[in-house]
């Protein structure tokens, strides 16, 4: 025990371990994954946004740039400043900066370089390379007005037109990008407090999925932990037809098949046991038995004698029961060891074994002062050998006989039979005295007892022809609180199998 708890504590710790290892990993990489998705998300919904505002102010501006040229087209260059009240009308927009209306030749001529200079090189040679085609002249334009909005706030465009007194004239506009800059940025910001929380979020949810999605393993880890400690109750559950059900119901049938081979084992090493004790009996049988009975049949012949003294029937009796119970002890080891015998199980009522067996102790029992609480169900028919079965419950009355103290004032032998459907369930329950818990694994084993006058066969008899007819007994005691002995008859099918099996 000493070297096993901290073997236990470690394969816990690593169990803990590796749980929150994966789980961690798996957070990690939803959460990473959600942040670059929506990080994806948000550059090509920026840059589709951005080209959206963008086109929309060029738009809008050319607009404006022809609305003027159209009503300039219908003035005589001399009569250019009456744009005005209408170019004050547009700058209240605030995106655009400044509107200029130049004459190529005439009215603006001796200002046109002053003009000019204010507006890059590209400008000036579209100015005159972009002809009478407003359309083809801004759409030529466009590319610039991304350059100019990667290097600045603001870009120019301009719209050539005619005078009615047919001079050539320019409408020019410096367009800022300011406010679809800020529009940008708020965008841009937004952007990144939606992905921020959607990443947050994605995280909260590859904590629940972590859960979901690991939890067949942590199935897994804690079924094989069982399993490596010997306990062959280690179940995964199977709840659907998925790859980790598929999974599941390998295990299950892993462990099926190990607990299999290990009570095939187990019956193998208790056959050798048998067999080493069957040697033993029959050299036993040959040496001891025989001459016990000449021993005794001398004794009673003597105990025969006339006068005899009260002292020597008394040494004499005690000689009787010391004969008696090596017989007993003799009796038991062939009893355990003996070659099992062909079966002829028959049908027959639990309920009367039962009644044959506690009319048989009775006079002990009402000697020893036990009261018996018999609860029997109605008949219950089992497939079996009845003489087997009495000797299971002679032994294990027996065994609870002799499990009260002397102190004890009211002693109590309960027994309940039950019907289960599939077999049937006997009870066997007692307040005597108890066992500890290293007595109830040992219990079953040849030759354990915590009686004085006890051989420690009488069980061992028990659980070889309970496993005989596939039957399970289970004890559960605890000190000072009495001892109950559950055993559970099979179906017919199995225990007709095993029968056929022999």
């Amino acid at each position: 025990m000493k070297n096993f708890m901290p073997a236990t504590l470690e394969r816990a710790r690593k169990r803990l371990n590796i749980n929150r290892s994966l789980k961690l990993r798996f957070i990690f990489f939803v959460t990473l994954l959600t942040f670059i998705t929506m990080s994806l998300v948000v550059v090509f919904s920026i840059n589709r946004e951005r080209g959206i505002i963008i086109e929309n102010a060029v738009q809008k501006s050319a607009m404006a740039a022809r609305t003027i040229a159209r009503v300039a087209a219908d003035l005589s260059s001399s009569q250019a400043e009456r744009l005005g009240d209408l170019c004050r009308i547009i700058l209240r927009d605030s995106d655009i900066n400044s509107i200029i209306i130049s004459k190529v030749s005439g009215f603006f001529e001796e200002r046109q370089a002053e003009i000019l200079a204010a507006f890059p090189e590209s400008a000036r040679s579209g100015k005159t390379a972009g002809g009478e085609d407003s359309a083809v002249t801004m759409r030529q334009d466009i590319s610039q007005i991304k350059y100019y909005f990667n290097l600045g706030d603001s870009f120019n465009l301009f719209v050539p037109f005619k005078f009615a007194d047919g001079a050539g004239g320019q409408v020019w506009f410096e367009v800022s990008l300011k406010t679809t800059q800020k529009a940008l940025n708020w965008m841009l910001w937004q952007n990144f407090v939606i992905t921020g929380l959607l990443t947050c979020f994605g995280g909260l949810i590859s904590v629940f999925l972590a859960q979901f999605v690991l939890k067949p393993l942590n199935y897994l880890i804690a079924s094989a932990q069982k399993l490596s400690e010997g306990s062959y109750d280690a179940r995964m559950p199977v709840t659907g037809s998925d790859e980790v059900s598929y999974l599941s119901t390998v295990f299950n049938e892993m462990v099926e098949s190990l607990e299999q081979k290990d009570e095939f084992e187990r019956r193998m090493r208790n056959l050798d046991k048998l067999a080493t004790i069957g040697q033993l009996s029959a050299g036993i049988a040959h040496e001891i038995k025989n001459p016990l009975t000449s021993v005794r049949s001398l004794i009673e012949l003597l105990k025969e004698e006339p006068g005899l003294s009260a002292e020597g029937q008394r040494s004499i009796t005690v000689v009787i029961g010391e004969v008696d119970r090596l017989d007993k002890v003799t009796n038991e080891f062939v009893s355990l060891a003996k070659p099992q015998k062909k079966r002829n199980p028959v049908f027959f009522d639990v309920n009367d074994t039962l009644k044959k067996t506690l009319m048989l102790l009775k006079p002990q029992l009402k000697k020893n002062g036990i009261t018996i609480h018999a609860n029997l169900n109605s008949k219950i028919a089992i497939f079996g050998e009845p003489d087997e079965l009495a000797q299971v419950f002679l032994n294990v009355i027996i065994n609870s006989m002799q499990a009260f103290a002397p102190a004890i004032e009211h002693k109590t032998l309960i027994i309940n039979s039950s019907d289960t459907g599939s077999g049937c369930n006997v009870e066997i329950i007692d307040n005597g005295c108890g066992i500890d818990p290293e007595g109830i694994s040992r219990i079953f084993m040849p030759f354990f007892t915590n009686k004085p006058s006890g051989t420690g066969l009488g069980l061992s008899i028990v659980k070889r022809i309970l496993d005989d007819m596939k039957a399970g007994v289970t004890v559960e005691s605890h000190p000072g609180s009495g001892t109950a002995f559950k055993i559970s008859f099979p179906i017919k099918s199995d225990y007709s199998k095993s029968d056929d099996n022999a």
